[in-house]
């Protein structure tokens, strides 16, 4: 992503894609030594996106640190920009996702990239996340595995 809107200085971007909906919370609440902003973006700047949610010195939090909430869509991806106040505001913290509490219903849970197939391009992201949770944990055990890859050739085909 690149820059855009003013006052954010030393500025990361994270994506985040819901795997439930409902409200999630991003927060940096007591994490950070500096002053936090957070913006969510429905795309990348550059590509058109627009913000969703933005929080600077969030109610409830210690200091100038920030949190904010938005009511996510099930398989979309955000962006989130995390960045500092003031030209001064950098060093290491934490942010924190809270996701929403609606499960997600998945018709076809070994389509990965949700195209209506399960197919190679599955494959290709389920190795890509081997041995961690997350894309590709299709058993739902917590790591990506040969349970899962038994499951998407299981799967194989047109999803019903």
């Amino acid at each position: 992503c690149g820059t855009a809107g003013t006052g954010f200085y030393n500025d990361v971007w994270f994506t985040y894609t819901a795997t439930t909906a409902g409200t999630a919370t991003f927060s940096t609440c007591g994490t950070a030594p500096f002053d936090t902003r957070l913006e969510l973006w429905s795309a990348c700047p550059t590509g058109g996106g627009t913000v969703l949610a933005c929080n600077d010195d969030g109610s409830g939090c210690t200091g100038f640190t920030s949190l904010m909430t938005y009511d996510l869509t099930c398989g979309t991806t955000y962006y989130v920009r995390l960045g500092a106040y003031g030209t001064g505001g950098f060093g290491a913290g934490t942010l924190t996702v809270t996701p929403g509490s609606t499960a997600c219903s998945t018709p076809c849970p070994a389509d990965l990239n949700g195209d209506g197939q399960v197919n190679g391009a599955d494959i290709g992201l389920l190795l890509g996340n081997w041995g961690n949770a997350g894309i590709g944990d299709i058993t739902n055990d917590g790591i990506v595995n040969g349970a899962d890859i038994g499951a998407l050739l299981g799967a194989w085909g047109a999803c019903p």
